[in-house]
């Protein structure tokens, strides 16, 4: 059941429909406080060509003439295809006035912003994957298709749709498809495998799943679930996997069962749209609940943080089954803005292909940064200042990156749960710190009493929105951990931050359990459950320890059975079967005994304290053959 959080409601829970009725209430109270307030609408100072393709070449739509501001450059932007150039400018470096985001729509969905975007942009370009362009008339066109050939399946609102797919087209139609008919979308990464993805089919218990022929494959292997019915592959589709309660259909086939089916009205904010599901820092991943109206939020923030206009691209080669490649494209679709999306991360291709596709900005986590930077130097440099858009910047790279490649990077702190909450403001983006507070969202800085401490005092941070579907509606069938992370009617981020002497946020570290592996969050827990189930491991504990590119490499120490010969590369292998490839540690180091504390749990600060053995196996370090 989603726990909808208000502002300032602090008398329990209630039964669904008093609490429904209380949101009801204050979501209109906050609407009326903020037409008082009569806040300014945010213009953006650098104006866009519209543009559409036609035969290959992007043409001129309706120019608008602007008066640039201060920061503002223009550039000559040509077309992939050779035709003739059209101008175009560098993102809008003048500040905006923090808090001067539009009127929070409470009743905005990305869904309905599509929809809008493909009548009065029907023609602007929107996405290009695979080298390949979509307009927003031809994408919302296709998610509807998708929607109805799902309907033709028999699903209705509320059912799972599994979607284990690289980027592409056909997984940003299963997406925005799915939840168009008002089913709940389950993204899966392309490297989940054994015991991680039999968890998420368990607890998702999916009645379609969507992937290319051999992920299929490996959910079939997996998948244990009753409710599971149709298979819909992606590409070639080779033999089913499935049983023959399973039916197995090509995209082809999906779509030829549109028939006269009638697709409902547009899902409601608060109807889930999404369970995504975390990296289970404190235990087995848990599903992350998020409604049309969480997207729909990310609308609004999008006027506060992003500041790219009309006819501007993205460059993002984050997968989809992560949630800031997702909260791209539905800023894209407010700016009416397009995106480059890519199916992986290439660090040699990298600004090749911001070169080719004439890109404005691009989102990056902080692990690409340094691999970036280790690149021989090139001619990488652009003519024109760009824009990225991210987390965990390291600090000492900071400056020299943004010399190098002349760009400005932003950087931005938040949670599959929580979506953003700082993000630093173009005139604001010194490295150490993460920013502002975002415009709607209240934070607090505790000690371990929940007790807010002063300014420059570390604490944990908590956090809740003013609107009531901004943040998750909860952990999917764990209602206890929902009301867990949400004590006193505050997210409880498990993260320590302070508050500096000019207003903005610095991010100091975590206070739970968890190993931050080149931009993804990574359960020790899970990699030590795994690895206990080995026949030669008596006990083991997974920490991270400093990594060269930044973020952590994950140390997994071992005690080995008595009278049991531990092969670590074995041990390692018989891990990859079951964890994907960011979530194998890259250090094996059998000892002895691991310390512990009074209450005989491991001491994983002493662990860390004490460093890696001189016997610790690096997997990441190749050993010359001897001759």
């Amino acid at each position: 059941m989603p726990v909808h959080v208000c502002r300032r409601h602090s008398s329990g829970l209630g039964d669904t429909s008093d609490r429904g009725a209380l949101v009801t209430e204050l979501g209109e109270q906050l609407r009326r406080r903020v037409e008082e307030s009569s806040p300014g609408i945010v213009v953006g100072a650098c104006g866009h060509d519209t543009t559409r393709r036609e035969g290959g070449t992007r043409h001129v739509v309706n120019p608008r003439r602007v008066i640039p501001r201060s920061g503002t450059k223009t550039a000559s932007r040509r077309p992939l295809d050779g035709g003739s150039a059209i101008v175009g400018c560098d993102w809008d470096q003048s500040p905006r006035p923090i808090g001067a985001a539009r009127v929070l729509d409470q009743s905005a969905t990305h869904l309905r912003e599509l929809e809008l975007a493909s009548e009065d942009a029907g023609s602007d370009l929107f996405l290009t994957l695979d080298d390949v362009d979509y307009t927003f008339a031809q994408v919302w066109s296709d998610v509807e298709a998708f929607a109805r050939g799902l309907r033709g399946l028999g699903l209705t609102p509320g059912d799972r749709v599994l979607v284990m797919l690289p980027n592409c087209i056909e997984a940003v139609c299963a997406w925005l498809g799915s939840e168009r008919l008002g089913l709940i979308d389950v993204p899966v990464s392309e490297e989940s495998a054994g015991a991680s993805l039999r968890h998420v089919l368990s607890e998702a218990d999916p009645r379609t799943v969507v992937g290319t022929a051999d992920l299929l494959a490996r959910i079939a292997t997996e998948s244990e679930g009753d409710a599971l019915e149709h298979a819909v592959v992606v590409g070639e589709p080779g033999g089913s996997p499935f049983t023959d309660k399973v039916t197995y259909l090509t995209v082809a086939e999906l779509l030829s069962q549109v028939g006269d089916y009638d697709l409902p009205a547009l899902p409601s904010p608060s109807a889930t749209a999404t369970v995504m599901f975390s990296s289970g820092t404190t235990g087995p991943p848990k599903g992350v609940m998020m409604s049309h109206g969480y997207y729909g939020h990310a609308l609004h923030a999008y006027d506060a943080t992003a500041p790219l206009e009309r006819g501007q691209r993205l460059y993002c080669t984050q997968p989809l089954c992560h949630i800031d490649p997702r909260m791209a494209i539905v800023q894209s679709i407010a700016a009416r803005s397009s995106m480059v999306l890519k199916r992986r991360f290439s660090a040699s291709q990298y600004w090749p292909d911001v070169e080719k596709y004439d890109v404005d900005g691009f989102l990056f986590i902080g692990a690409m940064l340094h691999l970036l930077a280790k690149q021989p130097e090139g001619p990488e440099r652009g003519a024109r200042r760009r824009l990225g858009m991210g987390s965990a910047i390291p600090p000492s790279i900071h400056a020299s990156f943004s010399e190098r490649f002349n760009v400005d990077l932003l950087e931005g702190y938040g949670m599959t749960e929580i979506y953003t909450v700082f993000c630093q403001y173009p005139d604001e983006n010194e490295p150490g710190d993460v920013g502002r507070e975002l415009p709607g969202i209240e934070v607090r800085i505790v000690d371990q009493d929940d007790r807010s401490v002063p300014a420059g005092t570390p604490g944990q941070l908590l956090v809740r929105p003013d609107n009531p579907h901004a943040h998750m509606q909860g952990y999917w069938r764990h209602p206890e951990a929902t009301v867990e992370a949400w004590q006193g009617l505050w997210f409880h981020t498990g993260d320590l931050v302070r508050r500096l002497p000019n207003g903005r946020v610095e991010y100091i570290g975590r206070l739970k359990d968890s190993i931050r592996r080149r931009g993804e969050n990574v359960s020790a827990w899970q990699v030590e459950n795994i690895a206990n189930q080995h026949p030669a491991v008596l006990q083991c504990a997974a920490v991270g320890i400093p990594a060269d590119l930044g973020d952590e490499d994950i140390a997994l120490f071992v005690v080995a059975k008595p009278d049991t010969a531990l092969d670590v590369v074995e041990l390692r292998e018989a891990l990859s079967k079951d964890l994907p490839r960011f979530a194998l540690p890259r250090f094996i180091d059998v000892v002895p005994t691991l310390p512990k504390t009074p209450s005989e749990r491991v001491a994983k600060a002493v662990l860390r304290q004490q460093g890696l053995s001189p016997e610790v196996h690096d997997f990441e370090v190749v050993v010359p053959s001897q001759q």
